[in-house]
């Protein structure tokens, strides 16, 4: 089945609807809360279509949306966010998501989240006949979901980064595989949501939401250099142990595992729009070397550097 591709970026002073995965998006209330506007979003943002699932592979920036849900949307965080959150008319409250959280939205659910840090995700919108289709050839006697659930599991998250690896460097000719992925979460992802749910965790240390944007903001002014986690406990008021513990329970991944997911962030902002040598990229982004940049970029995105920008140069519109 072969498969379509858009660019995500988003035209934010036109109150029209737009459909993305799913989702009918008012563009005039899906603005950027601290990030760059929307109409110049990472070109790696992009969106794929097949007969029953569009991928939408968001870049990670801060954002407000505020939208309905027409099929169930699946939501895969590949790194931890901290914002605000609210289901249908309930009231906006502090919301957190682990790195590699998994989350499934029914259809007719209004959501509105306010991201304060950058996230990036993937959005699949799936339709009813397709989730129900799944359940049914796995055995599984699914009643489908009233509200969202979600699970932070490693199965799901090796599944959700193979789709991203896929959307980067297949996307025009991976339509049926990225369908299969698809039906493996969700076979997975409806396995957990059956499965007897466990207590979460209470009383957990966590930085305050100022503390946690200094944090943040140190970290990016920074991301050339060397950061160490030591210098931002000190900064916190914290030890390092006890502000590394905060820290995940903030950010959703330990400081130092942060840290790196935002330098591979800056660098495919680098490898997508500029014409800089692997040296001056590994440079502008903390790395030691272009070998260290090679080396963590293909264990966090599954290209090299090089096969990245190939992709994207080659997905680029005409």
């Amino acid at each position: 089945m072969k498969s379509k591709l858009y660019n995500c970026a988003m035209n934010a002073s036109k109150a029209q609807v737009t459909r993305i995965s799913g989702i009918e998006v008012a563009e005039d209330r899906f603005t950027s809360v601290n990030g760059p506007p929307l109409t110049t979003l990472p070109s790696w943002g992009m969106l794929i279509e097949t007969e029953e699932v569009a991928y939408n592979l968001h870049p990670a920036i801060d954002f407000e949306v505020h939208y309905v849900v027409s099929d169930y949307v699946l939501i895969h965080g590949y790194n931890g966010v901290e914002g605000r959150f609210a289901l249908d008319d309930g009231a906006i409250g502090p919301w957190r998501l682990d790195a590699r959280t998994t989350c499934l939205i029914p259809p007719g659910q209004r959501v509105r989240v306010i991201a304060n840090t950058p996230f990036e995700f993937i959005g699949l919108g799936i339709s009813p006949a397709r989730v129900h289709r799944v359940a049914a050839q796995v055995g599984q006697d699914w009643p489908g979901l009233e509200t969202m659930f979600s699970t932070l599991d490693a199965g799901l998250a090796t599944l959700c980064a193979e789709i991203r690896r896929c959307m980067i460097a297949e996307p025009m000719a991976s339509g049926g595989y990225l369908d299969c992925l698809t039906d493996a979460v969700l076979t997975r992802l409806i396995g957990w949501h059956l499965a007897p749910m466990s207590e979460s965790a209470e009383g957990r240390e966590m930085l305050s939401p100022a503390m946690a944007r200094r944090v943040g903001q140190m970290i990016e002014d920074r991301i050339d250099g060397p950061i160490r986690v030591g210098d931002l406990a000190e900064a916190a008021g914290l030890s390092r142990a006890h502000f590394s513990r905060a820290f995940s329970h903030n950010f959703g991944a330990p400081p130092r595992d942060y840290i790196l997911s935002r330098r591979i962030a800056h660098a495919r902002g680098l490898l997508t729009d500029t014409d800089l040598s692997a040296s001056e990229i590994a440079m502008r982004c903390g790395f030691a070397n272009p070998s260290h940049l090679t080396t963590s970029f293909r264990q966090e995105i599954g290209l090299t550097p090089t096969d990245y920008r190939r992709a994207m140069t080659e997905n680029q519109p005409s």
